[in-house]
């Protein structure tokens, strides 16, 4: 506020010289050279000097008055920014379920990157010892992370849900399925253990798995309807007999691993991790 009060008491200064620096009415404007004129532009002179710190004092005023604009605009963006973050933050969500068929530290870190992908989680977490993962995010899609979960290998149950797909099945329903289980350990003769004209799935497999046992129960509720599907598992113990050897020189660098070969026995392509989504690709691909 003190601005302005300088800036017109220079005015009033101003005014009063520009005054008596004029010729009075009706009176010549003095001749060149005369003592007159001398004094005429003394006045411009002192007048000059007076305009001086009027101008400048107006491009200061200008001055502070642009940069306290700017600090103006720069605060509502900090506070609208403020508000927006403020907005997400609450409207974010928690969500807790259950997964089947995690029960190892190795399973965690591949179904976390898998429900990271997902459209809204901001974060995600596996507790392997309670078998559940916790996603936070915003408009968290049930359907969606049911999907991630389930092509990572597992299988998500949401609060007052029962587990799909994995329910056992009535002993004279499996009896039915074309199913041979290799137990003890030893290699076996895979162009023997082919079921003419079927497509055939061998699941190198382990009991410590539980993966493993997600993918079996799977398979099992697909064979359901799809009898032109045969299915072989091969015990590999704890990688420690000949079936872990003949696993690992197929190239089986996890569990679960399956190989799947068409109707006439040619092989067609390999899943490792149970990949549900990838398993139901490889299945297509050998029944053309």
């Amino acid at each position: 506020m003190v601005v302005p009060s300088v800036a017109a008491a220079v005015d009033r200064a101003h005014s009063k010289i520009h005054l008596h620096s004029q010729p009075a009415p009706g009176r010549l404007a003095p001749r060149a050279g005369s003592r007159d004129s001398q004094e005429h532009a003394s006045s411009r002179m002192v007048r000059r000097d007076f305009d001086r710190p009027r101008s400048l004092l107006r491009n200061r005023t200008a001055e502070w008055r642009a940069r306290s604009g700017r600090s103006h605009r720069v605060m509502r963006r900090l506070i609208l920014i403020l508000v927006l973050a403020s907005s997400t933050t609450l409207a974010a969500d928690t969500l807790t379920f259950k997964v089947t068929g995690i029960d190892c530290a190795a399973c965690g870190p591949p179904l976390v990157n898998a429900l990271k992908k997902v459209d809204g989680v901001a974060k995600a977490r596996v507790d392997t010892k309670a078998m559940t993962a916790t996603v936070d995010g915003a408009s968290l899609d049930r359907e969606k992370l049911r999907a991630a979960v389930s092509n990572a290998g597992f299988v998500a149950t949401f609060a007052g849900e029962q587990p799909r797909d994995i329910e056992p099945l009535p002993a004279d329903v499996l009896k039915a399925l074309d199913i041979v289980t290799y137990e003890d350990g030893k290699r076996v003769d895979l162009a023997k253990a082919m079921a003419p004209g079927k497509v055939t799935i061998v699941d190198f497999y382990a009991d410590w798995c539980g993966p493993c046992h997600v993918l079996e129960a799977r398979l099992q509720h697909l064979m359901q309807g799809k009898a032109s599907v045969a299915l072989r598992r091969i015990n590999i113990g704890k990688w420690d007999n000949d079936a872990a050897k003949q696993a690992t020189e197929l190239r089986a660098a996890a569990l679960p691993y399956i190989r799947v070969y068409n109707a006439k026995g040619k092989f067609v392509t390999a899943v490792t991790g149970g990949m549900w989504d990838e398993v139901l690709a490889a299945i297509e691909k050998a029944e053309r």
